[in-house]
């Protein structure tokens, strides 16, 4: 009885052996005109969970094709094929296969092979590549990286028309790196020092971010606190080659004494800065910030600021510790 389903997985495996079938049926391989292409996909855990991959077939309008994808611990040890019947196409085409990462994806990688055969012209295309884990997710210390960069390895893959397979790899650079946090003369944190590069996908991904505030003296008592910190939102935003933080929420902010609250209160505005209250700046000089990015990249990495406060002089206040100050006269 003929089959006439477009796709149909053949798994010949014979004790653990794949026999792998010619699908050209011709003696001289002829290269073929054609191409793949394909988004992003990735990235792959050693021995965990399989995923599809599609690619893009580049075809020869009325042309008759069809496909295999073969893979195993390596080239010489195939023991996974997928093959698909004849089938005519009139534009490009999806072909889709799975990775069997759960059998086959060792410390060290797996090699597949794609082969798209034309058989109305005889030629085939072949695209060999290796798959390997995905470096594991450490916590980055910016302090360590303030020259060169930190690097993790075969976070996606992709297809390229020209350039054929391309590995992707994450890449963190902390050029400005500093250990402070400014507050300005308007008794404003100042976030605008914090920043890094990226690269390795197209979208910087990450689950949040956020400030950790010690407070002691309990400075900013309406807002809550846990374990004597107070934790505040952040979101990470792009500004040329640089990724920068700002606070994720508006909030709100006593106008005389620049007391802070999450939620509206009597007396208090809007606000998109976090202020320091009236003559509280010198309390906090000592303590440490903490600024995290909690699972960042495709890898999943933690980035941790650990910050110190420089405090500019005030506009107007004590003579000490102000640019303006009022001297009462003789």
């Amino acid at each position: 009885m003929l089959i006439f389903n477009r796709l149909i997985p053949l798994l010949l495996i014979l004790a653990g052996v794949i026999e792998v079938p010619d699908i050209g049926g011709i003696g001289e391989i002829v290269f073929a005109p054609f191409t793949i292409y394909s988004d992003n996909f990735g990235p792959y855990v050693a021995y965990q969970d399989d995923s599809e991959v599609t690619v893009k077939v580049q075809i020869t309008k009325g042309h008759k094709y069809k496909e295999q994808f073969l893979c195993g611990p390596n080239k010489d040890d195939l023991r996974y094929a997928y093959n698909t019947v004849n089938h005519v196409e009139q534009k490009d085409y999806d072909f889709t296969f799975t990775l069997p990462t759960s059998s086959y994806l060792s410390p060290s990688g797996m090699y597949c092979k794609i082969t798209i055969f034309d058989g109305t012209s005889n030629k085939q295309l072949i695209k060999e590549f290796t798959i390997k884990p995905i470096d594991k997710a450490i916590d980055i210390n910016p302090s360590l990286y303030k020259k060169g960069y930190k690097q993790f390895n075969n976070t996606s893959y992709y297809f390229d028309k020209t350039k054929g397979f391309i590995v992707n790899n994450e890449r963190y650079r902390f050029p400005n790196y500093i250990d402070y946090l400014n507050i300005d003369t308007y008794h404003r944190l100042d976030l605008s020092g914090v920043d890094f590069n990226y690269s390795g996908n197209d979208t910087f991904l990450y689950q949040n971010a956020s400030i950790k505030i010690p407070d002691y003296h309990n400075i900013f008592p309406n807002i809550p606190h846990v374990n004597n910190y107070i934790t505040i939102p952040l979101k990470i935003y792009k500004s040329g080659s640089l990724y920068k933080m700002n606070y994720l929420h508006e909030m709100y902010v006593h106008p005389k004494t620049l007391m802070m609250s999450f939620i509206s209160r009597s007396g208090f505005v809007k606000t998109r800065y976090f202020y320091m209250p009236v003559n509280k700046k010198e309390e906090m000089l000592d303590e440490v910030v903490d600024i995290t990015i909690n699972k960042c990249g495709l890898t999943k990495n933690n980035i941790s600021w650990h910050l110190s406060y420089l405090a500019n002089q005030n506009l107007i206040g004590k003579c000490s510790n102000s640019d303006y100050c009022i001297v009462e006269g003789e």
